[in-house]
């Protein structure tokens, strides 16, 4: 990721990198050890690099993420919790991580139609900014969805509406117009 990342970089110094991470990255004793070796071997700045926290992760004590975490967060990686809002994603771990960013969970967006889905976007989205959290919506479809997400403190949109995943080489030329 860091050497496809290097490529984005050359077109925009602030393009952010996200990786997904699993619970047995986290548990390994050298995984910061290991990212920050990889980031000077690669030259890829910490500072574009987003450390996506899968559910699994969510299972680890937030005082053990923390430990794990605050060494590569003080050398500026970002951090989010995917699929913020099910299983064991709480408010309190929202406000102990503090993380750079979380996504909710697509289902939020599959239940649309439902007044309560698009409630729980809105309320956790202010709660987070309450945290100085950004919030990403995945799932973004359709015109609609768009029309109606963009009023609560939501910054960041994915979804088919934008762009259906392409393959590294296609997201470039799109993104950059090359």
């Amino acid at each position: 990721a860091m050497i496809d990342g290097k490529k984005f970089l050359e077109k925009d110094s602030n393009f952010i990198v996200g990786v997904d991470i699993v619970q047995v990255q986290l548990e390994d004793e050298f995984f910061s050890d290991e990212v920050i070796k990889l980031s000077q071997k690669t030259q890829f700045p910490l500072k574009n690099l987003c450390l996506i926290l899968t559910r699994t992760c969510r299972m680890l004590d937030a005082d053990f993420l923390k430990n794990k975490l605050n060494p590569l967060r003080n050398k500026g990686v970002n951090i989010t919790i995917d699929d913020f809002g099910s299983g064991l994603g709480s408010i309190d771990f929202l406000r102990e991580l503090a993380p750079d960013y979380i996504k909710f969970d697509q289902k939020y967006m599959i239940e649309f139609e439902i007044e309560e889905s698009r409630q729980v976007i809105r309320c956790l989205s202010e709660l987070a900014a309450i945290f100085g959290t950004t919030v990403c919506v995945k799932g973004i479809d359709s015109k609609q969805m768009f029309n109606v997400i963009k009023q609560y403190t939501v910054s960041i949109l994915q979804g088919d509406y934008y762009a259906p995943p392409l393959p590294l080489n296609e997201f470039m030329e799109k993104i950059f117009k090359t």
